[in-house]
């Protein structure tokens, strides 16, 4: 698979200044690179629209937003950002084998400098992570 689309869908105005909606503009940015910016004029009023998401455009977190148009070309205000994410279909379709938890856990020592731990080893563990909780101080 090369390209896919996501359909896009919004609520049509409420007020549209004196004249029916013309077309839309769809503006899309990536959400952690606000400065390049698509911007999509659409053909008609319909209040859906297939966007392209190439691979590029995989697995990533999308800014969206809608402007309309009406027939006397008065641009509305942009509508409130949505944020959608755009699923990368090969990595979707991976089964994903969650590791054995560690069931027992042990202090072997323990003083201000350092804390020993000891636990039964896990046979299809790469590494492990340690997350320390102080408790409130």
């Amino acid at each position: 698979m090369t390209q896919d689309t996501s359909e896009v869908t919004w609520t049509e105005p409420t007020a549209t200044g004196g004249s029916q909606i013309h077309h839309y503009r769809i503006f899309v940015t990536e959400r952690d690179n606000a400065a390049n910016v698509a911007r999509i004029e659409t053909s008609g009023n319909k209040t859906t629209y297939n966007l392209k998401t190439p691979r590029a455009m995989w697995g990533k977190d999308y800014i969206i937003m809608i402007q309309a148009i009406n027939g006397f070309h008065k641009i509305s205000l942009l509508s409130e950002p949505a944020i959608f994410s755009v699923n990368d279909p090969l990595k979707d379709n991976l089964k994903v084998q969650l590791p054995s938890p560690i069931i027992e856990l042990s202090a072997l020592d323990a003083n201000s400098q350092k804390v020993s731990l000891s636990w039964t080893d896990v046979s299809d563990a790469y590494d492990y992570k340690l997350y320390w909780d102080r408790g409130e101080s």
